[in-house]
C-alpha cells in the first residue's frame, strides 16, 4: 500500500505558511485598551495573554525532539489557531481589556 501525503517540499510550505502567521502576529501590536491603563502595561499584558494562548493552544517551533518544525495537517493548524484565538481573547477581556478594532 502506498502511503499519499504531501511530501516535503509540501509539509515546508506548510510551516513556513504557519511560521509567517505567527510572526505575523508576533510583530502585530495589541489591539486591546483599557482606560487609565498606559500603554506599556497593555503590551506587557497581551504579551502574558500570548504566551498564555500559546500554552493553551499547543503551540510550539519544533517536534520535541530537538529536530526540525512541528509537522502538522492544515486542519490540525486552523483548530489551534481558533483555540489560540479563544485563549488570548479570554486572558486579556479576563483583565478588564476590550477589543479596539
Amino acid at each position: 500500500m502506498q502511503r499519499v501525503g504531501m511530501g516535503k517540499r509540501g509539509v515546508c510550505l506548510l510551516v513556513c505558511a504557519v511560521g509567517a502567521l505567527l510572526v505575523a502576529g508576533c510583530s502585530a501590536k495589541p489591539d486591546w485598551s483599557k482606560p487609565g491603563v498606559p500603554t506599556k502595561k497593555v503590551t506587557e499584558d497581551w504579551n502574558y495573554c500570548r504566551a498564555d494562548a500559546n500554552e493553551t493552544a499547543g503551540v510550539r517551533s519544533y517536534d520535541g525532539d530537538g529536530g526540525g518544525a512541528l509537522q502538522m495537517t492544515t486542519i490540525e493548524a486552523k483548530k489551534r489557531k481558533e483555540a489560540y484565538d479563544r485563549a488570548l481573547e479570554s486572558c486579556m477581556t479576563g483583565q478588564g481589556y476590550r477589543r479596539t478594532r
